[in-house]
């Protein structure tokens, strides 16, 4: 089910609509992703689908629900909403979301950062985004955003800077910091991100993560250099 809206009417979409304005009515929610026109376009002239929706838009929400028929039936969902009650009409409606990866990659070498936000603080992470990016990386830079929702969790995507410009990454990942968010969700810390873990984690957490792994691993063989060198 994709739904044309604003980021902030997404998310209160996913909030309230979705859940009937009850965290346990998440329930039957099996999905709740985002997309943005940038990405939906990418998709679509890389793997050569149609439309969405009758209408482009800015934004979109792609919901799966166990029991799709009663919410929706209950939803005050906009005019321009897609359904998808079988199984090869839900595959062409997730394909928007699934070949994101794919078509991004097609476009060039883009930088991706995995990053979580408080879902109260996304819209305005989201509006400041693209000032902080070309501040770092220069008007011509791409950004491509889309996510899982209902996790706070963004797949930010860069299309322009060179593979090694730091800047523009660590750019963003103070944005996300100054949000209250995670400069890592799905994908974890590593090797990458290791210089940055102080902007989501204080120097008492790291000193707990550091004896943690002393006690474990006292002689540092598993996994050298990996988020604490």
């Amino acid at each position: 089910m994709p739904v044309a809206l604003t980021l902030p009417q997404a998310i209160e979409t996913v909030r309230e609509v979705l859940t009937d304005g009850d965290p346990g009515g998440a329930a039957g929610l099996r999905a709740a992703e985002y997309m943005e026109s940038a990405g939906v376009e990418q998709v679509r002239a890389a793997v050569r689908l149609p439309p969405p929706l009758r209408q482009a838009h800015a934004a979109y929400v792609l919901a799966e629900t166990t029991d799709q028929a009663e919410r929706l039936a209950a939803a005050g969902l906009p005019d321009d909403t897609a359904v998808a009650l079988d199984g090869p009409g839900r595959a062409g409606l997730w394909a928007y979301r699934e070949r994101h990866t794919e078509a991004i990659g097609a476009a060039g070498i883009p930088h991706k950062l995995d990053v979580t936000i408080p879902l109260a603080r996304i819209a305005a992470f989201r509006d400041e985004l693209d000032l902080a990016v070309r501040a770092a990386a220069g008007p011509d830079c791409q950004v491509i955003v889309f996510g899982h929702l209902g996790a706070g969790n963004l797949h930010i995507n860069l299309l322009g800077p060179d593979p090694g410009d730091e800047a523009t990454d660590e750019a963003v990942l103070r944005l996300v910091a100054a949000h209250g968010g995670s400069i890592s969700a799905e994908h974890g810390i590593g090797r990458a991100k290791a210089r940055w873990l102080n902007l989501s984690r204080s120097p008492a957490e790291v000193a707990a993560m550091r004896g943690v792994k002393a006690a474990l691993d006292p002689a540092g063989t598993l996994n050298p250099g990996v988020l604490l060198a």
